[in-house]
């Protein structure tokens, strides 16, 4: 009961109103595996629903403060 209440809460936080699955990571490892990613080198790729665009301040205040706290 806890879990299914904590993953509908997390949905709601993305842009496509649902949790992530194991597959969907699957599926981005199996296309930067593949020839249709031949071009593709030193990039960033999230999969995470839509959460960074959906609270894009709070993302860049955290990714701010790791980067101060990490680099010194």
């Amino acid at each position: 009961e806890f879990q299914k209440k904590f993953y509908a809460e997390r949905a709601k936080l993305s842009l496509i109103k649902r949790v992530g699955q194991p597959e969907d990571i699957a599926n981005l490892v199996s296309f930067i595996a593949s020839d249709d990613a031949k071009n593709i080198t030193g990039s960033i790729m999230v999969t995470d629903g839509g959460f960074m665009v959906k609270h894009w301040t709070i993302c860049k205040y955290t990714a701010y403060r790791s980067y101060v706290l990490f680099s010194n």
